[in-house]
């Protein structure tokens, strides 16, 4: 578990703020499916419905807003 935390924060050096916060949402997505996936437990209409508003603010943000701020990677 603390291997993705690590690998999370050297991989902030490389993208912006606002990419970072974008992948960090997606936790909150992938959690309700890895439990359905091992446990079998269903998610309520409510995670589906935030999963949802989630994953279109990402796609939003990926397909559609262009970033215009330049990239700076640290040493």
């Amino acid at each position: 578990m603390g291997i993705s935390y690590l690998i999370f924060n050297e991989g902030l050096k490389y993208v912006s703020a606002t990419e970072s916060m974008i992948i960090a949402m997606l936790e909150a997505v992938l959690n309700p499916i890895w439990v359905f996936l091992g446990v079998g437990e269903v998610p309520t209409i409510y995670s589906i419905i935030g999963s949802v508003i989630i994953l279109l603010a990402v796609l939003w943000r990926t397909l559609i807003v262009k970033p215009d701020e330049k990239l700076r990677i640290v040493d």
